[in-house]
């Protein structure tokens, strides 16, 4: 690109490195929360409790049980 079209769009070049990152980070914190909330929804919920869920493993006598 020329200089003429930086001079153009200032507040696109001269962007702060640190809001970039902050956004980022809180973007990843954001999402990282709600993938811990969502495996707290899924290990209370009754499906997981009664084994039809993949990562519990049924006994041969009851519902499955969880470690």
């Amino acid at each position: 690109m020329s200089d003429s079209h930086a001079l153009k769009r200032p507040g696109r070049v001269a962007f702060d490195a640190g809001v970039i990152k902050k956004f980022w980070e809180e973007k990843i914190e954001l999402h990282t929360r709600q993938l811990q909330s969502e495996a707290i929804r899924t290990h209370r919920s009754a499906l997981d409790r009664r084994g039809w869920n993949c990562k519990t493993t049924p006994t041969s006598t009851g519902p499955a049980t969880t470690t």
